[in-house]
Formats: structure tokens, sequence, C-alpha cells
């Protein structure tokens, strides 16, 4: 939970320096002082820093919330197994008991058409 909270504030702080760099060329372009073109860099410069960093870190918190619901499927997983550990290895797919492994419950197999049903065709 430590790191969640350390790239949430990450991700302020590279929004907020987006923003910085915003609010530095808009007043760049309404005050045209001497060195505007190396005040502009810098505030492209501060945006494209700060836009990159905040959507770095966000995209890690996104991946680290997505593998924390893998790991606790799997735990999950883990835990069905320990309980009816012959359920489970016996019905892999998810097919009923009495029913070939592999073939899921419902669905009708269609039978393969041969060279002969594409000629009549």
């Amino acid at each position: 939970m430590n790191s969640n909270r350390g790239l949430i504030i990450r991700a302020i702080l590279g929004a907020y320096l987006a923003f910085i760099g915003a609010r530095l060329l808009m007043q760049v372009i309404s005050h045209k002082p001497s060195d505007s073109v190396m005040m502009s860099v810098f505030a492209v410069a501060f945006m494209i820093i700060g836009a990159a960093y905040a959507v770095f870190s966000l995209r890690n918190l996104w991946k680290g919330r997505k593998d924390s619901h893998i790991l606790e499927d799997e735990d999950l997983t883990e835990e069905l197994q320990e309980r009816q550990p012959d359920a489970v290895s016996q019905n892999p797919q998810g097919s009923g008991p009495g029913e070939e492994p592999g073939k899921a419950r419902g669905k009708k197999e269609k039978p393969r058409e041969t060279k002969a049903d594409f000629k009549e065709k």
C-alpha cells in the first residue's frame, strides 16, 4: 500500500509540473519578455517532463492494481484446490461429473467437414 501512495503522489507532482509549465508558457505569450525563447523552451520541457512523469506513475499504479487482482485470483484458485483437489483436477475446464474432461457443458461439437463436403457445395 505504501508504494501505491508514492505513485499517487508522483502522479500529482507530475501533473503539477506540467501545469506550471503551461502557466509559464501562457505568461511568456502574454507578456513577451526579452528572453521569451528560452523561457518557452523551459515551459515546454516542464510540460513534457511533468506529463511523462504523471503518465508513467499512473501506468505503474494501474499495473500494480491489476497484478494484485491477479494474485488474489490465484490465491482463490489455490484455496479451492486445497478444499476440493479431486474436483478441480478431474474437471479442469468446467465440465460436469461424468463428462469427458476438456469438453464444456452445453456445447455440441459440429461435425468436421471433409473434402467430399466441399465438393458437393
